[in-house]
C-alpha cells in the first residue's frame, strides 16, 4: 500500500465527514505535526530488538463534543530500521511506516491554552523496502499520550504533543525473525500548528 494512496483515503474519509460535523467555530480541530520516533530496546530469548531514530509527519483530525471532551483520527508516517541481533548475526530491515488511529481525547482549557490526555488504538503498518522476502505486515496498536495547545489568536493553535504506541514487533514473515516478537514502546514527541474551525 502506498504512501499516496493511505493519505489520499484519511484526507477521503476528512472530506466525507465534514458535513456531518457542522460550521460551528469550535467544534473542530486539524493539525499537523512533525515527530520524532524512538524505539526502545529489548530483550526476550537473548534477541535483542530495537529501531533505528527517525522522523516524520502526523495530521490530526479532532472532533470537540464538549468543552471538556473530544475524539480524533491520526495518521502518521515514518522511515527507519528494525533491527534484531540473532546469534547468526545482526538482521537490519528498513521498512515505511504508516499509523492510523484514533483516540478519546479529555481536555482541560485554561487561559491561553489548552491541555489534554489521551487513549486509543489503532494499526501500525510496517512495508519493507528492499529486503527479498520481507513482507508487509500490520501490527494492534495501542495510542496513548499528552500535549499542550497554545492559542495563537481565535483559530490557530501551537501543538506540543508526547504521543507513545504499544504494539507488537514485526517480524515481516521471515523464518529467522519467527518468535522473537514482542510488546515494543514507541515515543514520538512532536510539534506542530492547528486550526480551529
Amino acid at each position: 500500500m502506498s504512501k499516496a494512496r493511505l493519505t489520499i483515503g484519511m484526507l477521503g474519509v476528512l472530506w466525507a465527514a465534514a458535513p456531518a460535523v457542522g460550521q460551528d467555530v469550535g467544534k473542530s480541530e486539524a493539525s499537523v505535526q512533525f515527530f520524532g520516533s524512538f524505539v526502545t530496546s529489548n530483550t526476550v530469548n537473548g534477541v535483542l530488538q530495537t529501531a533505528t531514530n527517525s522522523g516524520g509527519e502526523l495530521a490530526n483530525y479532532r472532533f470537540l463534543f464538549f468543552a471538556g471532551t473530544s475524539v480524533e483520527v491520526d495518521y502518521g508516517h515514518t522511515i527507519n530500521t528494525q533491527l534484531y541481533e540473532l546469534q547468526t548475526g545482526q538482521v537490519g530491515v528498513k521498512s515505511s511506516q504508516h499509523e492510523v488511529s484514533a483516540a478519546f481525547v479529555y481536555r482541560r482549557p485554561l487561559p491561553g491554552m489548552t491541555l489534554w490526555i489521551q487513549a486509543g488504538g489503532g494499526g501500525l503498518i510496517f512495508d519493507s523496502t528492499g529486503l527479498p522476502g520481507a513482507a508487509m505486515q500490520t501490527r494492534l496498536t495501542f495510542v496513548y499520550g499528552l500535549g499542550t495547545d497554545f492559542s495563537l489568536g481565535k483559530h490557530f493553535f501551537l501543538r506540543l504533543e508526547q504521543r507513545g504506541m504499544l504494539y507488537s514487533s514485526p517480524t515481516f514473515g521471515l523464518t529467522a525473525l519467527q518468535g522473537v516478537s514482542r510488546v515494543t514502546n514507541r515515543i514520538e514527541p512532536s510539534v506542530g500548528l492547528g486550526y480551529r474551525f
